[in-house]
């Protein structure tokens, strides 16, 4: 009886750039190596799911599989038209099934083991996104009848913590010393309303400092049109210092390559583990700036409409909805006046 083969998964050093494949010894002792779709992906952990499913599939001779190829190919062809965050989760979303799917064959019985499973084991509000994940797709590739009859969870959510004064003058001193360049992202953060997805993208040239403002182009911000936002008079003196950069690289990138941007979470991670050294729940988040600085900004006395601009909303009611999901209501003359008994 011949002696089962060993697969091997050959990442290069995860360099995304280089052509990954899967590799074994035939009975001849030559390497045979197998890409399949394994380079269509275009991050790390999409690559090693579909090397690990190449190798399911080699493994139990398992007749190829359409749907699967379909799927992925419809993900690819959306990737110029979607923001690449976007882009970015709903192939990691598929890439998760797909793992969890092994050699098997895509059916409703399968997509409907797979959504129990994330029942199961995940938040409401992801049990909730992938059901619309399957539902869309399945749509598109004139499926739907393998959608399973399930239903989607009440799932409640809120936004990150805002963080209080004390809080944000211990973590201040935390990051001068010990990661300045995470401080100065925070800073774009809380007083620019910067989104952190956007801020890795801008380069030194839409930081306009003659008008003290930050253009942020429509291939960066989030609703796909130019958007321009203020520099508040606090921050400025802290920005004079990029009037000596090169226009063209961008604010924060990779060390040594001021062409190549930080990745997606680069700056999520680094100040997780601020956070996590410093005691905070995981209720605050790098995105808690944000909120930090539009909470700050009502108090000092900063019109709805002003925020509505800077926050780049589309209208007020959409600022009320966010600043009431933050927990800031305007009850000062309440509290002074509210008469005893």
């Amino acid at each position: 009886m011949a002696a089962k083969k060993k697969y091997f998964i050959s990442a290069r050093g995860n360099d995304l750039a280089k052509q990954w494949f899967v590799y074994f010894y035939d009975d001849n002792g030559k390497r045979v190596r197998k890409y399949g779709t394994i380079n269509q992906e275009t991050t790390v952990e999409g690559r090693m799911a579909a090397a690990r499913a190449l190798i399911a599939d080699m493994e139990g001779a398992v007749p190829p599989r359409p749907l699967a190829l379909r799927m992925s190919a419809y993900l690819q062809n959306r990737k110029s038209e979607w923001r690449q965050k976007t882009f970015q989760t709903y192939t990691s979303k598929f890439d998760t099934f797909m793992l969890w799917l092994g050699p098997r064959q895509i059916t409703k019985e399968t997509i409907g083991g797979f959504l129990a499973e994330v029942a199961r084991t995940r938040h409401a509000a992801t049990y909730n996104w992938y059901i619309s994940f399957f539902k869309t797709l399945l749509k598109k590739l004139n499926e739907s009848d393998l959608m399973p009859a399930v239903q989607p969870k009440r799932a409640n959510s809120s936004p990150a913590s805002y963080f209080q004064r004390h809080q944000v003058q211990r973590l201040k001193a935390y990051l001068i010393h010990n990661d300045p360049e995470l401080w100065r992202f925070c800073q774009f953060v809380y007083y620019c309303f910067i989104r952190p997805g956007e801020l890795r993208l801008l380069k030194v040239e839409d930081v306009l400092l003659d008008e003290w403002k930050i253009r942020v182009p429509a291939a960066v911000s989030k609703n796909r049109k130019v958007q321009v936002v203020t520099i508040p008079v606090a921050f400025r003196c802290d920005l004079e210092g990029l009037g000596e950069r090169t226009p063209g690289e961008y604010l924060f990138h990779q060390p040594g390559s001021p062409g190549v941007p930080y990745s997606m979470n680069r700056m999520n991670k680094r100040h997780r583990k601020v956070l996590t050294a410093l005691g905070f729940s995981t209720a605050h988040k790098l995105y808690s700036w944000k909120h930090t600085g539009a909470i700050n900004a009502v108090l000092a006395g900063v019109t709805v409409k002003e925020l509505q601009i800077q926050l780049r909303h589309a209208s007020l009611e959409e600022v009320d909805k966010y600043l009431r999901q933050l927990g800031a209501f305007d009850l000062k003359a309440l509290e002074d006046k509210f008469p005893g008994i």
